[in-house]
């Protein structure tokens, strides 16, 4: 076996230990946030309390999904202050069709408020903090960091799905570096929108930093058919470079 298979591999067993494993440090923990004083949501939360660095991570479509779960437990066992959104209300989808419906379901307006909610809950004194997603979830961490651009350092999006932000007044109020990782064999319309989308963001002088995978989308999964070991490895290893550089 030759070392590049080895590798991906290894990474494999690592995100199957991911899954099945305890959380990190035995911190993790679900909490109940506000969006306002009628409306509540959840998010899961692990890493230390004291973490000079947060991330909040927004799910794909299927919801917040144990997979997830383990991305957050992967910046916390780095160190950071890990807290995972859930955008459907304890909904996790099992089948396409119920995935589109709940995130079809998904109202920006409220969602933007959870954003701001959990941006809140995880600021804490001198910690500089980032958002990331997958897929839908790369969209929505980008909805994320517009809420609430004052907190949010840097944004990191997995081959992005849905971008339908205006170009010029949304992105206006864009701060920090964003990171697109994008895959080559991505739908035509995801590759569409994702170029849009960086083309308005460098037209307004933002820092876009973009590349690309020989993968399919969803390639970072390891629950679906299309996951790419080598992409994925690759990917994280720009994921985490790029938040040193933006969160030192």
């Amino acid at each position: 076996m030759n070392t590049l298979r080895q590798r991906s591999s290894l990474l494999a067993a690592l995100f199957a230990l991911l899954l099945s494993a305890p959380a990190f440090a035995g911190t993790a923990t679900t909490v109940v946030l506000h969006s306002d004083s009628t409306h509540s949501f959840r998010v899961y939360v692990n890493g230390p309390e004291n973490a000079p660095r947060g991330i909040l991570v927004v799910h794909g479509w299927w919801g917040l999904t144990d997979q997830v779960k383990a991305g957050a437990d992967q910046f916390a066992a780095l160190g950071y202050r890990a807290m995972a959104i859930d955008l459907y209300d304890g909904r996790v989808a099992t089948t396409p069709d119920k995935a589109r419906s709940y995130m079809n379901s998904v109202q920006q307006a409220e969602a933007n408020r959870k954003f701001r909610a959990a941006l809140k809950a995880l600021q804490k004194p001198g910690r500089k903090v980032a958002a990331m997603g997958w897929s839908f979830g790369a969209t929505q961490a980008l909805q994320a960091t517009l809420a609430d651009p004052g907190t949010v350092a840097a944004t990191v999006m997995y081959y992005p799905h849905g971008i339908v932000l205006k170009p010029g007044n949304d992105l206006a109020s864009l701060r920090g570096s964003v990171l697109v990782l994008r895959a080559r064999m991505d739908s035509p319309s995801n590759i569409k929108e994702t170029t849009r989308f960086i083309q308005a963001a460098k037209k307004l002088g933002k820092s876009v930093v973009e590349h690309t995978y020989d993968a399919k989308h969803g390639f970072a999964n390891p629950a679906v058919k299309h996951y790419n070991a080598h992409a994925t490895d690759a990917a994280w290893r720009r994921t985490t470079d790029f938040l040193d550089a933006q969160l030192k």
